[in-house]
C-alpha cells in the first residue's frame, strides 16, 4: 500500500506513493527438492522484484538456479524477476571453511580454499577469484551483491577489477558508477551505459 501511496491503515499520504522495491533470498544450493521449489513459486507470487542469491563461485550452480526458476515463473505465470548473484571473497582459508562449516548456504570450493591456503596474500587471491569469475555470470543475472566480510579495505581493489572484468557498463542500481570506497555494495551492469 505504501507504493499506492496509502499507510498502513488507509491514509492517503500528501506527496504520492513511495517507490519500494520487493526482495528475497534465493539458495542456489536448496533448489532441488518440491518444498523448496513451492517457496521460491510464493516468493514469485507475492510479486518479488529481484532475488539475491547466497554466494555462489561456479556457473553450474547459477545454470541450474536459473532452470528452476524459469520453470517457476512459468508455474506461476510471472516474469522472472531480476537475479543478483552474491559474492563473498573470504580472507583466508581458514575463514572460508568456518563459513561452509557454519553458515547455511555457503560452499566455498575445496579448490579455492587449496589456493588461498598456498597464497601469500589469501585476502588479494580471493578478491581475484572473485571479480574474475563475475562475467561467467553476466549473461545469467542482472548484477551481483558484493559483501566483502572481513575484507573491507580491499572492496576498491574489488571494484577496480570489476570493471576492468565487466567493462565499461558497470553501473550502480541509482545510475552512478560504483564508488570505489564502497565497503559492500550492489552492482548492476547493462549492454549500453548508464545515463
Amino acid at each position: 500500500s505504501l507504493n499506492r501511496g496509502v499507510d498502513a491503515v488507509g491514509n492517503p499520504f500528501k506527496h504520492g506513493g513511495t517507490a519500494y522495491v520487493r526482495g528475497a533470498a534465493l539458495d542456489p544450493l536448496k533448489l532441488k527438492g518440491e518444498a523448496q521449489f513451492q517457496r521460491l513459486c510464493r516468493k514469485l507470487e507475492a510479486g518479488v522484484d529481484f532475488l539475491q542469491t547466497q554466494p555462489v563461485y561456479h556457473r553450474p550452480q547459477v545454470e541450474a538456479m536459473g532452470e528452476v526458476l524459469q520453470r517457476a515463473c512459468q508455474t506461476v505465470g510471472c516474469p522472472r524477476p531480476k537475479l543478483l548473484i552474491g559474492m563473498v571473497p573470504p580472507r583466508t582459508a581458514e575463514i572460508a571453511r568456518h563459513f561452509n562449516r557454519s553458515i547455511p548456504g555457503i560452499a566455498i570450493p575445496e579448490d579455492f580454499i587449496a589456493v588461498l591456503e598456498c597464497s601469500a596474500d589469501p585476502a588479494a587471491e580471493s578478491i581475484r577469484f572473485c571479480a574474475d569469475r563475475a562475467p561467467a555470470f553476466a549473461d545469467l543475472a542482472d548484477g551481483f551483491h558484493l559483501m566483502p566480510v572481513l575484507v573491507e579495505n580491499r572492496a576498491p581493489a574489488w571494484v577496480t577489477r570489476l570493471r576492468e572484468n565487466l567493462g565499461p557498463t558497470l553501473w550502480q542500481a541509482d545510475g552512478r558508477p560504483p564508488a570505489a570506497s564502497a565497503s559492500t555494495a550492489t552492482l548492476h551492469w547493462t549492454k549500453e551505459p548508464a545515463s
